[in-house]
């Protein structure tokens, strides 16, 4: 080859290196920008290089293309009324604080009304009590421990008020009389605490995604030189290094995550594998969201074999999904399908290992659409666990 084959070659080699390494940027619509993040201003204005700058409120997600290795999540677990969880080394109520010690944020004194739920263990997303967590919205009048009896793993519900707590166990008032409960005991407990209200009318809800699975969600204040604050609401402002973030996303009352919503014919028909029912925010084994390296708090894991109809009732304009065979899968082989009616919009074969894809379907005159995922080309559906990522509906109009 030509001397200036080879040189033209190298440099196109060094500039498709230099563009993998730009952090991901997607728009509210859905379009994926390949650009670092230069800064985040007090005004919520992010500045990209050699791409101006967007309103945070106009993107959706930041996926920062320089990250820190994972870091092992410590034993016990929190979730903020803000929508936060994390998980600590310590934990002990002082009165009105909670102190606790993250991997990644290190030590924190959380005000006691903005503690929603502690796991004295470490949280398995899809257990009873993480499904509490996330799905009571009305405020309690009281706190509810979930206790384990002896000899059995089921779990019991008990109502007091929590006057202490820590890793050794809790002590709560049931009635005026004062009860102790060792931590062996004690699964986890939901807090009667207020329901998180923003404390501004310029509040952008972001949540950050950490390299020990944790999640932190506020409202940014700034991210320069190499460092991200973020307010998480009642004078709690904590700052990190942006290499900690795995994923930055924005919400948006234009986004409706699938996740959220009830399909209106959900149907899983299994060939080899044993039936698998599809699960909201987790994978269909019931672990958190991942292709790749990108791990996710929203989205739709499913079988091969798994139909679900979305009704467009609410005029949606766009649909936009990345999808792919999770990662902790080495064998899966199946099409991701999507349909409205007998017509077949998208259609595209994925195996474990290959990247993920991005989907963006306009929507704006069809009545609803199905996702489908079905067996590749081997037939067998024994490790197609199939992710429908961040799949949401978008309303522009």
């Amino acid at each position: 080859m030509p001397t200036q084959s080879w040189i033209v070659l190298a440099a196109m080699t060094i500039l498709t290196l230099v563009h993998s390494q730009a952090d991901k940027i997607i728009t509210l619509e859905g379009d994926v920008l390949q650009a670092d993040v230069a800064s985040i201003g007090s005004d919520q204005q992010v500045a990209l290089k050699g791409e101006g700058a967007w309103p945070l409120e106009k993107l959706r997600a930041i996926v920062p293309a320089t990250q820190a290795e994972d870091v092992d999540p410590a034993p016990y677990t929190v979730w903020l009324t803000n929508g936060s969880r994390f998980s600590t080394r310590v934990l002990q109520l002082d009165e009105e604080t909670y102190h606790l010690d993250n991997p990644v944020l290190g030590k924190l004194a959380v005000p006691i009304d903005l503690v929603w739920g502690v796991r004295l263990g470490m949280a398995n997303p899809d257990s009873r009590f993480a499904r509490s967590v996330r799905v009571m919205e009305e405020e309690l009048i009281e706190d509810i421990i979930y206790v384990t009896g002896t000899g059995t793993t089921e779990l019991q519900e008990v109502n007091g008020l929590i006057e202490e707590l820590d890793q050794e166990g809790l002590t709560f008032d049931q009635e005026g009389e004062l009860k102790v409960l060792p931590a062996g005991q004690v699964h986890g407990v939901l807090l009667a605490s207020p329901s998180f209200q923003p404390e501004s009318e310029s509040w952008i809800t972001a949540r950050l995604s950490l390299s020990d699975s944790s999640l932190i969600s506020g409202n940014i204040t700034k991210m320069e030189s190499g460092e991200i604050g973020i307010d998480l609401g009642m004078d709690l402002t904590i700052t990190l290094p942006w290499a900690q973030i795995r994923r930055l996303t924005v919400e948006s009352d234009l986004l409706h995550y699938a996740s959220d919503l009830q399909p209106t014919e959900a149907v899983t028909e299994a060939i080899y594998a044993l039936p698998r029912t599809w699960k909201r925010d987790l994978n269909v084994r019931g672990n958190p969201l991942s292709l790749g390296p990108e791990r996710f708090e929203k989205g739709l894991g499913v079988a091969s074999g798994t139909e679900l109809t979305f009704a467009n009732d609410a005029e949606y304009t766009l649909f936009t999904a990345t999808i792919g065979i999770d990662a902790q899968r080495e064998r899966g082989d199946c099409d991701f399908v999507i349909r409205s009616g007998k017509e077949e919009l998208y259609r595209q074969r994925l195996r474990s290992g290959e990247p993920s894809q991005f989907v963006r379907i306009p929507v704006k005159d069809l009545a609803a659409i199905t996702l489908t995922v079905e067996p590749g080309l081997e037939g067998l559906d024994l490790a197609d666990d199939a992710n429908w990522c961040e799949a949401c509906f978008i309303q522009l109009d």
